[in-house]
């Protein structure tokens, strides 16, 4: 990733604006506002300053259609009077830093604007400047054109992952409506997105819980359903749970004769609450085999849970329970019925050769859509005749999707973008990485070799015929750079993440806080300067894709965290935010005051000498955020020094000291509790939260009377409380 790239090159090849003395903001302004007229598409074009001798401003064009449109523009904004357009093109040079530049990158279109006799510098720019302030404020047409699936399923992927339950609803109703997805596969969507917003209740309310508990199902859904399980019919309200209470409920719900075959999907749940529900109803079953394998899985925690488990079985006997139950089956057929399929694998692995156990293994693996089921189910069909096993189309059918499950062994994050990165295409890949990524060891990132070449990998997958399925994957790639900021030899993965996102098409508001949810803890590991301008300009690009007034305040929260961590090139960070007031000065009508006041003081931050103009409070209309400094105002968010600059920033907008409280608690504490019910207004960053935070939240003050922002950063927490402010009269 370099700065210098197709888009960046006509304004590095303008160089350094210092040389235009008391002009260079003027300058520097103007380049700002064309940044996002440079588009790869036909007809772009653009006109700059050139650094090269003779010193030259020039039409910098994409093609031909660009050059034509380009003179037809100048010739009316600049000449006669002023300037006229070379005949031709400008002879580029190997001496020249600007010539390098664009020649490097293919641009040959470069027309030399020549002054006339009379004028000066001055005069050239400001008919420039008339030029390029008409351009930037003509409105783009365009289409209303309904998202492609793809698009919708990043989207809604990306949603939870950030927790995002308002946009998350909106997109699973838009998924539906498009009709490409079946039935099984919306009520799948359906349980996914209550598990990731930890709405365990409503879950284990679903009218369908019953039937999806009986049907073919992916390991995944298998594993949120055992958890809304234990944590609606088990798990005590303080979340300490005893052997002997976990038994006596389990026992008293009923669980083990209407959730028999749940119980028995997966052998050793991935999540603690999953683990803990099955060893309860192992000690039941007295399997005493599996009970051993989900000890050696678990925490020391779980650990004493299950030894105490353990002592009750010894014992025989528990609370409401007379004796423990009778001895798990053994036949194939019962196990089948009963929906044991780690135990079918099991037992038609001990006797291989078998065609009738082998088609019992496949019919398991089937069942449960599981990879690794699916691998051992492949590895016993190849022990017996093609010819020997069942020829009905039912079972051909489920043996087809077993093999290509089996045989698509993925076993690390490394192997999976090395596929991906092939020129072959992948269908499944998305699928694969969805079931299989959370046992994947990031440690093999370690070596910077490996991370580079997986970097590689991702790069080509996102523009091959596997980019459908890196978009697909696109929250669980950003999960991945996250964890792997900490790491040094991890960072070229992370910094091909960051691209793959920021180059995404349709840069839906999902995309925008997947990026900068990217960029704060890159910020905060603290780049050097070559690294941080690198950044910037992915974001300056990403800027120039959305900018509207329905954006604004995502670039206020870039430029707001650009302001708040460490800056080791001042003169990229004042850029991006040159940018930002560059737009906003040709579109003032269309914000708010408040985002014209953080505007104006992060361009003060930044050194820049732009600001918009800030009506007065119309007559009888005060100052509606002057309430909040004798208000209790609370925030929840693990994001940290949140709370000073939301503290900051009131503070500036009601013109008097606010006083925000902060708590970034993991767990349910008194303190989170008592902030909740007694804060005059509750900000509730979902972004930045735990689980076991926002339901003691939820408990303490309705959803309702929550101020709940649409994205993670100060600013889109200022846009939340503005739009309570407002409704609250």
């Amino acid at each position: 990733m370099t700065a210098d790239t197709w888009f960046a090159a006509p304004f590095a090849a303008a160089g350094d604006t210092e040389r235009f003395g008391a002009y260079r903001d003027r300058v520097a302004a103007l380049l700002t506002a064309q940044r996002g007229m440079w588009k790869r598409e036909p007809g772009a074009w653009t006109v700059i300053p050139l650094d090269r001798e003779p010193q030259l401003f020039a039409l910098v064009a994409a093609d031909s259609e660009g050059e034509r449109r380009g003179r037809e523009v100048i010739a009316a904004f600049v000449g006669p009077a002023v300037a006229r357009l070379a005949d031709s093109p400008l002879a580029l040079s190997s001496a020249a830093s600007a010539d390098i530049v664009l020649n490097r990158n293919g641009i040959s279109n470069v027309i030399p604007l020549i002054p006339e006799p009379g004028k000066d510098s001055k005069d050239l720019l400001a008919a420039l400047e008339r030029l390029v302030s008409v351009r930037s404020t003509q409105p783009e047409i365009r289409r209303e054109v309904a998202p492609a699936l793809p698009f919708l399923l990043r989207d809604y992927w990306l949603a939870l992952q950030q927790r995002d339950s308002v946009e998350s609803g909106r997109l699973l109703a838009s998924i539906e409506s498009v009709g490409l997805l079946s039935a099984d596969n919306l009520r799948f969507l359906q349980v996914d997105r209550l598990a990731s917003l930890g709405r365990w209740p409503e879950l284990a309310g679903l009218p369908t819980f019953p039937d999806l508990a009986r049907s073919r199902r992916p390991r995944r859904i298998s594993e949120e359903l055992l958890e809304a399980l234990w944590r609606t019919r088990i798990a005590s309200d303080d979340g300490v749970t005893t052997a002997r209470q976990a038994l006596d409920r389990f026992t008293a719900s009923g669980l083990a004769e209407h959730f028999t075959s749940l119980l028995r999907s997966v052998d050793v749940p991935s999540s603690a609450s999953g683990r803990r529900l099955v060893a309860v109803s192992s000690v039941l079953d007295a399997s005493d085999e599996r009970l051993g394998r989900l000890y050696d899985a678990a925490s020391e925690t779980e650990r004493d849970f299950i030894s105490d488990l353990r002592s009750w079985r010894d014992r025989g006997r528990a609370g409401t329970t007379d004796q423990i139950g009778p001895p798990a089956p053994v036949s194939l057929s019962e196990l089948l019925d009963l929906g044991d399929w780690e135990g079918v694998l099991r037992a038609a692995e001990e006797r291989p050769g078998d065609p009738r156990a082998a088609e019992a293994a496949v019919r398991a693996a089937f069942e449960t859509e599981d990879p690794a089921l699916s691998r051992r189910a492949v590895t016993l069909l190849s022990q017996v005749p093609e010819k020997g096993l069942n020829p009905l189309p039912g079972f051909r059918r489920m043996l087809h999707e077993v093999r290509i499950a089996g045989e698509d062994e993925c076993l690390s994050w490394a192997a999976w973008l090395e596929r991906v990165g092939r020129p072959e295409a992948w269908d499944r890949a998305a699928e694969v990485l969805r079931a299989e990524s959370a046992t994947w060891d990031i440690a093999e990132f370690a070596s910077g070799s490996l991370a580079e070449a997986a970097g590689t990998h991702l790069l080509e997958g996102s523009g091959n015929a596997n980019a459908d399925q890196v978009r697909l994957s696109l929250d669980l790639l950003c999960t991945l750079a996250g964890n792997l900021v900490a790491r040094a030899a991890g960072d070229p993965l992370v910094q091909a993440v960051m691209m793959v996102v920021s180059e995404q098409e349709n840069p839906s508001h999902q995309v925008q806080e997947a990026l900068r949810g990217l960029l704060e803890p890159l910020l905060d590991s603290g780049p050097d300067g070559g690294r941080y301008a690198e950044y910037v300009s992915l974001l300056d690009d990403a800027w120039k894709k959305v900018e509207s007034r329905s954006t604004f305040d995502w670039g206020l929260d870039i430029a707001d965290l650009l302001i708040s961590t460490p800056c080791p090139d001042p003169s990229a960070r004042a850029r991006f935010i040159q940018a930002l007031m560059f737009w906003a000065l040709g579109h003032r009508q269309q914000l708010a005051d408040r985002q014209a006041v953080m505007a104006n003081m992060l361009a003060d931050q930044a050194g820049l000498g732009l600001s918009l103009e800030i009506a007065p409070s119309a007559p009888g209309h005060g100052n509606i955020w002057a309430p909040l400094a004798s208000a209790r105002v609370g925030l929840y968010s693990l994001l940290p020094r949140a709370g000073i600059r939301l503290q900051e920033r009131l503070s500036e907008l009601a013109g008097r000291r606010v006083t925000v409280e902060q708590n970034n608690d993991h767990v349910a504490t008194p303190g989170l509790q008592s902030l909740a019910a007694h804060a005059d207004f509750m900000v509730v960053d979902t972004w930045h939260a735990t689980h076991s935070a926002t339901i003691a939240i939820d408990a303490a003050l309705p959803r309702i009377r929550q101020v709940l922002p649409r994205g993670g950063g100060v600013m889109s927490f200022l846009a939340a409380l503005q739009e309570r402010l407002e409704s609250d009269g």
